[in-house]
């Protein structure tokens, strides 16, 4: 039918039949369908910054007496030790800080402050935690905490969530399959971890929807190599003028 309108005019009467064309087309592609069925407005997000709600380092430990949810820093990877040397870090996003225009999440990054690096570059995996966690008062203060701090009653450690029970599974409960895994370099400095296949995306989509099992995410590396620990600026270092972790949401 459009094509036989055409034909049918000419000069500066095409000209405006195709103009309104255009015109149909962009309002397509700028435009969605609500529940009802009427168009609806889809501007471009920007990108809205989360900080996080929680964070704690996991140190392996058989005893399960090592903590540091209140210290300045979150370690991933395998330090040098003889043994226990796995590092682990808890961190929780509460996505009801996002505006509403971030109802439907359709991007996600994770950007982090690599404050001390070991070995060479590290794949670090990104899973859902499956069970609720308290990140507790413990801290390791700044010169050592890579060994961790004595953890009380209400401190989440490598066998304990600090919310009164056990970890099903020491070293924190979590997805068999990572949402997110992305190759750090060596160097020290802001690292932005990239959601090239959607499952960060699609993890922050389902806390959205999901709020009573939004227990936040567990980073950890390939825990077979050794030396391999990345000290991270956590949440609790905002006070010395490091960058602390960030969740990115469009």
């Amino acid at each position: 039918m459009t094509f036989a309108v055409l034909r049918q005019v000419s000069g500066p009467a095409r000209v405006k039949v195709l103009l309104a064309l255009l015109c149909g087309v962009t309002a397509w592609v700028l435009c969605a369908c609500s529940g009802d069925g009427s168009p609806v407005s889809r501007p471009v997000q920007e990108p809205e910054p989360l900080a996080p709600s929680a964070d704690a380092t996991l140190y392996e430990s058989s005893s399960g007496l090592l903590a540091n949810g209140a210290g300045v820093s979150l370690y991933v990877g395998t330090t040098r030790q003889e043994s226990e040397r796995v590092r682990r870090a808890l961190i929780r996003f509460d996505l009801s800080e996002l505006s509403a225009s971030c109802e439907l999440i359709r991007s996600a990054q994770l950007r982090m402050t690599v404050t001390r690096s070991q070995g060479s570059a590290l794949q670090l995996s990104v899973y859902r935690v499956l069970t609720e966690w308290n990140e507790g008062s413990a801290g390791a203060g700044t010169a050592d905490d890579g060994r961790g701090a004595p953890a009380g009653s209400g401190d989440v450690t490598w066998l304990h969530t600090g919310s009164g029970s056990l970890w099903a599974m020491a070293g924190g409960d979590h997805d068999q399959s990572p949402a997110l895994q992305e190759s750090i370099s060596a160097t020290t400095g802001v690292v932005t971890i990239r959601d090239a296949t959607g499952g960060l995306r699609d993890l922050v989509q389902f806390w959205r929807d999901n709020p009573g099992q939004n227990f936040g995410a567990l980073l950890l590396a390939d825990e077979s190599l050794i030396g391999t620990v990345r000290r991270f600026q956590s949440r609790e270092s905002g006070s010395s003028g490091a960058p602390q972790p960030v969740l990115q949401c469009s």
